[in-house]
């Protein structure tokens, strides 16, 4: 089996709130393989302070968890080109990329990359063609489907429920709305 936990939306520069995430991950007594974070990590991209606030309680708590991360709209904040949390969190440097732990595979649309969704659709239809993974997970920030009636993704909506159902994928994952959602299998 592969662990997995996924979080999002973190935004936060308190201490003791970051401190009681991480805390709670790592005192679940998993053996996590991974996590999914599905974008908003910080609440601006461009400042160096709250990186380095979650960063440091995250790598006191979870060091030994690799995060597949997700880039939301507030990491593009004071950032616009999305670089420097790239450089932090070690990411490819693409708006879409994947990963695949054990028997999991993960693609990952980063939330700018929705302009033009059509590119990273593309690309994760060959590319999860090729996975002989038993799962397969869809990460990005804003939803399909979604809660927020000022939000949302028109392009994720458009063109996601199609990808997701051609190249199989078990589940979808995202953030944004900052509220629990789910849907019946479709």
């Amino acid at each position: 089996t592969t662990d997995l936990i996924v979080i999002g939306d973190t935004q936060s520069d308190d201490p003791e709130v970051l401190e009681a995430i991480g805390g709670s991950i790592a005192g679940s007594g998993v053996d996590y393989d991974f996590a999914i974070q599905t974008g908003d990590f910080v609440d601006s991209g461009g400042s160096y302070a709250l990186w380095d606030g979650i960063l440091s309680v995250f790598s006191e708590y979870l060091s030994d968890i690799d995060f597949v991360q997700v880039f939301g709209n507030h990491e593009y904040e004071g950032n616009t080109d999305g670089r420097f949390p790239e450089t932090v969190n070690f990411t490819p440097g693409s708006d879409y990329y994947s990963v695949t732990y054990g028997n999991v595979y993960v693609a990952v649309i980063n939330c700018y990359m929705e302009s033009d969704m059509k590119e990273a659709v593309e690309w994760i239809r060959a590319d999860a063609a090729k996975s002989d993974a038993t799962w397969k997970i869809l990460t990005l920030h804003r939803p399909p489907y979604y809660t927020n009636v000022i939000g949302g993704s028109e392009n994720s909506h458009a063109l996601l429920p199609a990808l997701v159902d051609e190249a199989d994928f078990d589940v979808v994952f995202s953030g944004h709305d900052h509220s629990f959602a789910r849907t019946e299998q479709l």
